[in-house]
């Protein structure tokens, strides 16, 4: 019935993925993807791929997206496993 359609929750369908009942996981994904960013970013420098330069542009549909953005992660001189385990 198209009446009792209109009169649900907006939720009341994916109860895994918003309002009060979504996912237990989500929050715990997230600090862990969140963590593992932080732990890359300790042991290496993030930079430009230099044959792109000059190509990278940005595409909007939703979110910024980057066109042709490639980059380098060069491990950092010194960092030590240990010390940034800490």
């Amino acid at each position: 019935d198209d009446v009792q359609r209109d009169k649900r929750h907006a939720f009341s369908f994916t109860p895994f993925s918003g309002g009060p009942r979504n996912c237990i996981g989500s929050k715990f994904a997230l600090q862990e993807s969140s963590l593992l960013l932080v732990a890359l970013l300790q042991r290496y420098d993030v930079q430009l791929d230099p044959t792109c330069a000059d190509s990278v542009a940005m595409h909007t549909v939703l979110t910024n997206q980057p066109k042709n953005l490639r980059v380098r992660f060069v491990h950092r001189d010194g960092a030590d496993a240990a010390a940034v385990a800490k």
